[in-house]
């Protein structure tokens, strides 16, 4: 599966002293994008091993609340590509971010009874022909 994190490069912080988040995802080794969570955050508010806000930061709840999200919605659309085999692109994973829609993800789980009922009903015209 495709690698994606929340991210803050210090280099490129404002005239304010906060640099944008962002969250970085990798479709391979050569290309990444950057997609911008719209928030800013005072490096000293960014915790660097665990690429994620401090909870000191002023608007904490506002930002991870963002984060959370995203990060999900990301998740959500990498997981719906691979069950319908689908290449997750940057342009694909950026356009389906736009529609903002949700995913039903089929369950890796099988019911084994609902397995077994398919089994017999699947056999029972043979069995009755005996």
């Amino acid at each position: 599966m495709k690698r994606f994190h929340a991210y803050v490069d210090p280099k490129y912080d404002t005239k304010n002293g906060e640099a944008p988040i962002y969250i970085k995802y990798y479709y391979d080794r050569t290309k990444r994008k950057f997609i911008p969570i719209n928030y800013s955050v005072k490096i000293e508010n960014w915790d660097f091993k665990k690429n994620w806000i401090k909870k000191s930061c002023s608007n904490y709840e506002a930002i991870n609340e963002t984060l959370i999200d995203l990060m999900a919605r990301i998740g959500s659309i990498l997981t719906y590509a691979k069950e319908n085999e689908i290449d997750p692109t940057i342009d694909f994973v950026q356009l389906e971010l736009a529609k903002k829609k949700e995913y039903d993800t089929k369950s890796k789980r099988t019911d084994l009874f609902a397995q077994l009922d398919k089994y017999i009903e699947e056999k029972k015209p043979r069995l009755l022909m005996m």
